[in-house]
């Protein structure tokens, strides 16, 4: 899932768990603006709070380079697929 799949009020409820306005997500979904490695933290983290997998690479250039975050995310996906077997 990426920002662009989220309607209106998908946006506006995960707003409200990143402590920002539906304003920046719309932003971030239209190119406007760019997320810092923050901000695509945030969203991540929130987004998953709601059940959604919104990845930070998918919202920031950085975090899409980020050795660590890759690391992270492979690390994620054993555990996800560990979880799927038993």
């Amino acid at each position: 899932m990426k920002l662009e799949d989220l309607t209106s009020k998908q946006r506006a409820q995960l707003a409200k768990k990143v402590k920002t306005s539906p304003g920046v997500l719309l932003h971030l979904k239209s190119g406007f603006r760019k997320a810092s490695a923050d901000m695509a933290g945030k969203i991540e983290r929130a987004a998953r709070l709601l059940g959604w997998d919104i990845r930070r690479e998918s919202l920031c250039e950085a975090c899409k380079k980020c050795e660590l975050a890759k690391a992270g995310r492979q690390q994620i996906e054993v555990v996800e697929r560990s979880e799927k077997i038993w």
